[in-house]
């Protein structure tokens, strides 16, 4: 079986989840289209198929704030957490 390929890209406004070189709705969030991405990858998993998913961030200067958020909490799981 070939594997299940996810991509999340920016669009005009938003972001989408390409599969099968087809695009998802726009999704408003980065985090959004992410869990989207996760929730079909996960379909895949439980399929036996080998998942990927990959997103293309924008530039830096670009980049939305609850997107790198998200990318520091998994990066460094202490950001976030309240302090002792």
């Amino acid at each position: 079986m070939a594997p299940a390929l996810y991509k999340v890209t920016p669009t005009e406004g938003g972001w989408s989840v390409h599969h099968d070189e087809e695009a998802s709705a726009a999704y408003e969030l980065l985090e959004s289209a992410f869990e989207a991405a996760c929730a079909a990858a996960s379909v895949a998993l439980k399929q036996g198929l080998d998942v990927t998913i990959t997103v293309e961030q924008r530039r830096a200067s670009e980049a939305e704030f609850q997107g790198r958020a998200i990318g520091e909490a998994f990066v460094h799981p202490e950001i976030g957490r309240a302090s002792d």
